[in-house]
């Protein structure tokens, strides 16, 4: 059953799967902001984790390694979905950002290790921006959780142990203005843990464009003169 799983996984468009179940999980969160129904989120999110690790089915080692930082985050997502107290909302974002940046790192690292300009890549390029994106999203969710004034137009309400988001603030949203470095300003941070983390996600994500375009863009630069070279040769031949 693993052998399949991971033959499953090294197929061509396992990034560009990636980036379609990402596309779908960010495209329906205003859908769940709009019918107020938050806990939702975390199963999307939690089914988020499942294709990342579908993702990075390089080897036995990745794999495994996955599967056990998914399960906890996937549990606590479900978890916190239908008892959503202050403990259970801290332990599921930790969960899912520790398995987050490991899905990150495999990737970005795989896609640099292949060296090559395909489709394939592209998407997993543009896939782990996005994933960069959400997991500073949950960043922010913990910081919120364990400061709540740490942001401007956030509350945290606890009734009877259980805990609702209140006030207009959005961490996605937040997360993403603040990573192509739109600032629009509608939502700030107010401590000096939720602003070291802003200016830290938005020169990641400056140096992640850069560092990749240069990357992938030298690739075909280096493919496209080794295919002149290999013309020339054998013109003169």
């Amino acid at each position: 059953m693993l052998s399949f799983v991971i033959d499953l996984a090294k197929g061509k468009d396992r990034y560009v799967s990636l980036l379609i179940s990402l596309i779908v999980l960010l495209a329906g969160y205003p859908i769940v902001t709009k019918l107020e129904v938050h806990k939702f989120y975390g199963l999307l999110l939690a089914a988020q984790l499942v294709m990342s690790v579908y993702s990075i089915g390089e080897s036995k080692r990745h794999l495994w390694t996955a599967v056990s930082l998914c399960i906890p985050g996937f549990a606590l997502q479900l978890v916190t979905a239908i008892h959503p107290t202050r403990g259970n909302m801290l332990l599921a974002d930790v969960a899912v950002a520790i398995f987050l940046a490991y899905v990150i790192v495999v990737i970005y690292r795989a896609i640099l290790k292949e060296a090559s300009f395909s489709e394939n890549n592209v998407a997993g390029a543009i896939s782990v921006y996005l994933l960069i994106g959400v997991f500073w999203a949950v960043v922010y969710n913990i910081i919120a959780i364990v400061q709540p004034q740490s942001f401007s137009d956030f509350e945290l309400q606890e009734v009877g142990g259980m805990v609702r988001y209140a006030g207009g603030a959005d961490f996605l949203y937040l997360s993403f203005v603040t990573l192509t470095t739109l600032g629009y300003g509608d939502i700030t941070p107010d401590t000096n843990l939720a602003q070291t983390a802003a200016w830290m996600e938005a020169v990641v994500g400056q140096l992640f464009v850069a560092v990749t375009i240069a990357s992938l863009v030298g690739v075909q630069v280096a493919d496209a003169m080794a295919r002149n070279k290999e013309r020339s040769d054998n013109d003169s031949d």
